[in-house]
């Protein structure tokens, strides 16, 4: 079935002495490209002066190069190895000339220095000096990765190709949805809540040990009031759903003006914590934290849907039009996600120092809580590394989580 697409041009530049990892970055762009186009609706095209350009005469070649490929293409993908490269006349070198353009136009480039070992006779040590002053110049401005072989340059371009995606995604949600009035003219839709930015910000950076689960939702205007009945319901459904996942700890359970706290009592410490607050601005914020090193996938996907759904449906917004809504995840110090209880051939899991993954979007009408939960989880294990999972994603029924984990252990019913 075909679909729309953005295309974005990819630039890859380098000197000579990297050409075998020139190749590999175009391998890997198209790679992303076959896996993950149809998801984000994005393409990323490589663009290569060996095989995008043509001969010119009568003007300087870098010039040429420049004007065939570099002031069209949208993103750089810049390498350094044991040199820096000739000069072109007007800059120390054809790369550095190429990315100084991009810097200037303001443009993204991913800059990236090799580390892998080469022989002493193969090394032009006035080259080498050249690229170590380059590299001297741009340490306070400028942030880099190092790779040590050509598997680790792919994997650090394809993580680089998707936290691209997700901004480009988010970005372009955040100004094409727009809301239609009765003159069939279109404006945008506000999402200038301070307190659900602020929210959203302490959320999606909150690293304490273990992890956090939060999921932020602005309902553009105030609740009338927070009454006992009501977070009595939030109490009664936020307890269930930790009998749930630890049917043998002790809950504590307690609410004040504006919020409903539900901890579980484990290795006499009170964790973990389920929290839901309400604020009169129109915004609530539904937050899970947990103490292990490394979180199921189950668990994310089981929490984020039964806390959508709570955000949606819960009495205290009923009549209340939902206008954005917020996902983030945080771990530390080391951890990861546990894939195995929902993807039988993942890859296998990732332990990474701290971690953080948001989801953001404006909601305009009904939304797919399914889809959106699986958009969450996709852009996570693109940007905390994992890879291989894009076949079981696409293929995992959401719903097939809630069944299994919740309504068989304890019959929890979706408030």
């Amino acid at each position: 079935m075909a679909y729309e697409v953005q295309v974005y041009e990819v630039v890859i530049a380098s000197p000579s002495d990297l050409k075998n990892e020139r190749m590999k970055v175009r391998e890997t762009v198209l790679q992303w490209n076959a896996e993950h186009s149809k998801n984000f609706k994005i393409i990323f095209q490589p663009v290569m002066w060996e095989m995008d350009t043509v001969p010119e005469v009568n003007i300087r070649p870098q010039e040429s190069i420049n004007r065939q490929i570099i002031q069209d293409s949208d993103i750089m993908i810049a390498m350094f190895w044991s040199k820096l490269g000739s000069s072109t006349g007007t800059s120390i070198s054809g790369t550095v000339e190429e990315i100084d353009l991009f810097i200037a136009a303001g443009k993204p480039v991913a800059l990236y220095f090799s580390d892998k070992s080469t022989s002493i006779s193969n090394i032009d040590a006035p080259q080498l000096e050249a690229l170590r002053k380059y590299k001297q110049s741009i340490s306070e401005t400028s942030y880099y990765n190092i790779f040590k072989s050509t598997n680790g340059l792919k994997q650090l371009i394809f993580k680089y190709l998707t936290v691209t995606a997700q901004k480009l995604s988010r970005d372009r949600n955040n100004h094409s949805i727009l809301q239609s009035n009765d003159n069939n003219e279109f404006i945008p839709i506000s999402s200038n809540n301070s307190i659900f930015k602020e929210l959203f910000v302490q959320a999606s950076h909150s690293n304490a040990n273990g992890y956090w689960l939060s999921i932020v939702a602005d309902y553009n205007d105030g609740y009338s009031h927070f009454d006992t009945d009501k977070k009595q319901h939030v109490l009664d459904w936020s307890t269930q759903l930790l009998y749930t996942i630890f049917p043998q700890s002790d809950v504590n359970k307690q609410y004040g003006k504006d919020y409903v706290l539900v901890t579980n009592l484990l290795n006499n410490s009170m964790i973990p914590i389920f929290r839901v607050q309400y604020f009169n601005a129109g915004v609530v914020i539904i937050q899970w934290r947990g103490d292990s090193l490394s979180i199921p996938l189950e668990w994310v996907i089981t929490l984020c849907l039964v806390s959508v759904i709570q955000v949606v449906n819960s009495p205290i917004v009923t009549g209340k039009s939902l206008g954005r809504l917020g996902i983030a995840l945080s771990n530390a110090p080391e951890g990861g996600i546990n894939t195995n209880g929902v993807f039988t051939a993942s890859s296998t899991d990732v332990y990474l120092m701290s971690r953080n993954s948001t989801w953001e979007s404006v909601i305009v009408g009904s939304i797919d809580i399914d889809e959106i939960i699986k958009e969450f989880v996709r852009d996570t294990l693109s940007s905390w590394g994992y890879y291989g999972f894009e076949k079981n994603l696409n293929e995992l029924i959401i719903k097939n989580v809630k069944q299994e984990f919740l309504l068989q252990q304890r019959g929890l019913t979706f408030l």
